[in-house]
């Protein structure tokens, strides 16, 4: 990996690349865009190659991961987690997530 990560996650993507993303801080350390917790590793398994891709909208750690694709496109959504000082909000009277929600796409 580029960063050493904890709490982070981890999708296998259907053409065998691993997307790593995420990271933790210590608590009551709010995430901004230059720390750990916003950069995003792709890892070949064929070639043992680790490459940074895009920064995450939304820094976050403890998140959930899904890989949705639909036809050709292949994308990951990230959920939830925290940002190093508080839990993501949710707001229970819209029931979704406020904000801080990310996408990556394959390009």
């Amino acid at each position: 990996m580029t960063t050493t990560r904890y709490d982070h996650s981890a999708d296998l993507l259907p053409h065998g690349l691993l997307l790593i993303a995420g990271s933790g801080v210590c608590f009551n350390t709010h995430l901004t865009r230059d720390d750990d917790g916003c950069l995003a590793d792709i890892y070949d398994p064929r070639s043992d190659m680790v490459k940074r891709t895009v920064t995450m909208s939304a820094c976050r750690f403890r998140h959930t991961s899904s890989v949705i694709q639909i036809d050709h496109s292949i994308k990951v959504l990230l959920a939830g987690g925290y940002d190093g000082a508080s839990r993501v909000p949710h707001d229970n009277s819209l029931t979704q997530w406020a904000r801080h929600y990310c996408w990556w796409m394959q390009n």
